[in-house]
């Protein structure tokens, strides 16, 4: 038994069980479009164990940054253990993990902290995109296999279907939904989106007892991941210092893209240069792309609205939204006002610098 597993044994029996109408009404629903290859399957009542990839890190001591989270949950797990010491002396039930929910941007670490924290509690990991759940059989189905830990990518999406909403808080907070009971289990939730979720389903959100954000990255947390996964994936290959810290500048503080680049410059041999071209980073982590957006929304002095601007740019609204608005938003480079998006002035100079290096770049 692993060191914490026994905090997510049963807390009771369950004393009604599944009963078999609802594998009847289910069937295959949770089918590999709902759990896709790159995930743990769901079927089958065989305990699976997690599937990381032999760069990502297993342990909070190998998962650079976020010390103020990380020392968070060493700590709750620490205090949880003891009190389900003292409840096991008292021949008391002991107590599951809570609910999480993980926010934060895309790249920035959402996925490795939750197979940490299922790492960190001896139990597999049951992962799944929310947006592949269509019914509340659907949900009930999933639960039925009764994982250890549940983990729900893009939770923000369940904000479109109350309906899914109502049945997962409901099963969260007393592990029933109607006639049925599950075993308890601890549901991790990942979203970019939580304010949101917070807007549309707050008494969702209000169920998960943790909440950790996830903060920004610095330059040096930057350059450790990618020494990290340097050394890991391409040992007989490393990139210098100096090539880290460039590459680090391009890299919005996401490691995603951090990794990304660092092996996109092993495979061209350390010409950094010639794979920033590649991606169409101009300079500092900005892309051709956010250039456009930029001078496009100068041009318009009253302001530039969501559908307006991601026409122009020949991308999706939720594109524009969760992959180039929130570095020119940090930035300060753009304001959004009612009647849309300004340009501020340091976008305007921003939009200079960047004209600039294309230039010597000879594009």
């Amino acid at each position: 038994m692993g060191l914490l597993n026994w905090i997510f044994e049963p807390i009771r029996d369950i004393a009604q069980q599944i009963t078999d109408d609802i594998s009847d009404k289910t069937g295959d629903i949770v089918s590999s479009a709902v759990c896709p290859q790159s995930f743990t399957p769901v079927g089958g009542d065989t305990k699976e164990t997690s599937k990381y990839s032999p760069y990502r890190p297993k342990t909070l001591s190998e998962y650079i940054g976020q010390d103020r989270i990380k020392e968070f949950i060493m700590q709750y797990i620490k205090g949880l253990k003891t009190d389900n010491q003292a409840r096991q002396m008292r021949n008391e039930p002991v107590k599951a993990l809570p609910h999480i929910l993980i926010s934060g941007l895309a790249g920035t670490g959402k996925t490795t902290l939750a197979e940490i924290i299922a790492n960190l509690a001896g139990s597999p990991i049951t992962s799944v995109i929310t947006s592949s759940l269509n019914s509340p059989m659907d949900i009930a189905e999933l639960v039925h296999k009764k994982p250890k830990i549940l983990f729900l990518d893009e939770i923000h999406s369940l904000a479109s279907n109350r309906n899914l909403c109502e049945t997962f808080y409901t099963i969260m907070e007393d592990f029933k939904w109607g006639r049925f009971s599950f075993e308890p289990f601890t549901l991790i939730g990942a979203t970019t989106e939580k304010g949101e979720m917070i807007q549309k389903i707050k008494p969702f959100v209000d169920r998960f007892k943790i909440h950790l954000d996830l903060d920004n990255y610095t330059k040096n947390n930057m350059i450790t991941i990618g020494k990290q996964y340097n050394k890991k994936v391409f040992p007989n290959y490393i990139l210098t210092e100096k090539i880290l810290e460039k590459i680090s500048e391009n890299t919005r503080q996401t490691p995603r893209l951090m990794i990304r680049l660092v092996e996109s410059t092993v495979y061209f041999e350390g010409n950094l240069d010639q794979v920033l071209t590649g991606f169409n980073i101009i300079n500092k982590g900005f892309y051709q792309r956010d250039l456009k957006a930029l001078q496009y929304i100068s041009q318009n002095e009253k302001g530039v609205g969501l559908q307006a601007i991601s026409t122009y740019l020949q991308t999706t609204e939720k594109d524009y939204l969760y992959n180039i608005e929130p570095y020119l938003l940090c930035n300060n480079l753009i304001t959004r006002k009612s009647r849309g998006r300004i340009i501020t002035e340091q976008g305007k100079e921003t939009i200079q610098y960047l004209l600039t290096k294309l230039k010597q770049k000879g594009e």
